[in-house]
């Protein structure tokens, strides 16, 4: 956008820095973001304001140590802090809304605008890796959220999980057709919670993780009777990749096709 307005919102988040770094990523090259904020603080209207919902759900105490507004020079310097080039105050001395504090303030994004372009990505990881080992979506982030230790914090990372994920899988749904896949599914369903699966819907992006993987995999090596590594299932996290695995290990074996549906239909007649 080549202008952002934020008529006295900005101070009603959580988390200023977070909110400013958002509305950054959302400008064009020399893109604006105009901001009309209360920065000074009147105990009148402190009385006012404090009773309304929401004026005090600020988190980043360290910058707002006892109050959500923030005074001029902290409002040119966090947005500084947080990459805009240049900020300045429209109001004019000794004008009403200069003794009140009401400002309105106008500060530039940079000149130029990195962009993570995921279409291009995803075409170039198509022409190196199989289909089942590319990611479902990507999200760009600046850093890497890390816990006192130095360690990945895999809590703060934001989810894939939403509504455009959701639909745009049922739009690549594929369903299963053999014997051998309806059952993988199945016992992918069964262990899953899911109402449905896919042969190309990955296992993890399904809400699968490490342990919910050692049970699918028990039960895939119990219903075609092999002995199959839980690290296929992380090689290829779909029903069709895991389906290629289990034909490379029953490759020499002859009567194996027939084994899996029998399973299947113990399963559907709730023996297994």
């Amino acid at each position: 956008f080549d202008v952002i307005v934020a008529i006295s919102v900005l101070h009603d988040t959580r988390d200023l820095q977070k909110t400013l770094q958002h509305l950054l990523s959302l400008l064009s090259p020399d893109g604006l973001l105009l901001i009309v904020e209360e920065t000074k603080f009147h105990r009148s209207f402190d009385m006012h304001m404090g009773l309304q919902q929401g004026f005090d759900v600020f988190e980043d105490e360290k910058l707002r140590t006892n109050h959500p507004l923030l005074s001029r020079d902290q409002w040119q310097e966090i947005l500084a802090t947080n990459g805009f080039g240049e900020s300045i105050i429209l109001n004019q001395p000794d004008y009403v809304s200069d003794f009140i504090g009401l400002d309105v303030l106008v500060a530039r994004g940079p000149s130029s605008v990195k962009r993570f372009k995921s279409i291009e990505f995803r075409n170039f990881l198509q022409e190196k890796l199989p289909k089942y080992m590319i990611p479902f979506d990507f999200i760009s982030l600046d850093n890497l959220p890390l816990t006192p230790n130095g360690k990945l914090d895999r809590s703060a990372l934001p989810s894939l999980k939403g509504r455009e994920r959701i639909a745009q899988s049922k739009i690549n749904y594929v369903c299963p057709q053999t014997q051998n896949e309806k059952l993988i599914a199945s016992i992918w369903q069964e262990v899953l919670q899911v109402d449905r699966v896919g042969i190309y819907d990955n296992f993890f992006e399904l809400g699968g993780d490490s342990l919910l993987a050692t049970r699918v995999i028990s039960q895939i090596s119990k219903a075609f009777q092999i002995e199959l590594p839980i690290a296929n299932i992380f090689e290829a996290p779909t029903v069709a990749g895991l389906l290629e695995k289990i034909e490379t290990i029953h490759s020499t074996t002859s009567d194996w096709q027939t084994s899996p549906a029998t399973a299947l239909d113990d399963r559907e007649e709730g023996v297994l």
